[in-house]
């Protein structure tokens, strides 16, 4: 199976699941707080991330996206 049916019972925890594994295979090419936020604060589709400038802010956002890119995931809400 190569995808996962939107709006099915368990899609929450498959995206879930699959957004957890992008970051622990990706961990080696991220800085650990991109990963660390990938696995820790995102609640279904959406992060929740507080940073302390609008420079980091940037590139906190360009290095999510580039994460989850590799997982196939394309982040469009900011």
């Amino acid at each position: 199976m190569a995808v996962h049916i939107f709006g099915a019972t368990d899609s929450p925890c498959v995206a879930n699941s699959c957004l957890r594994r992008t970051a622990k295979d990706n961990r080696k090419s991220f800085e650990e707080d991109t990963v660390q936020s990938v696995l820790n604060n995102f609640y279904v589709d959406d992060l929740l991330k507080s940073v302390s400038s609008p420079k980091i802010a940037t590139q906190f956002a360009a290095d999510v996206m580039a994460l989850c890119e590799r997982g196939g995931f394309k982040l469009t809400k900011f």
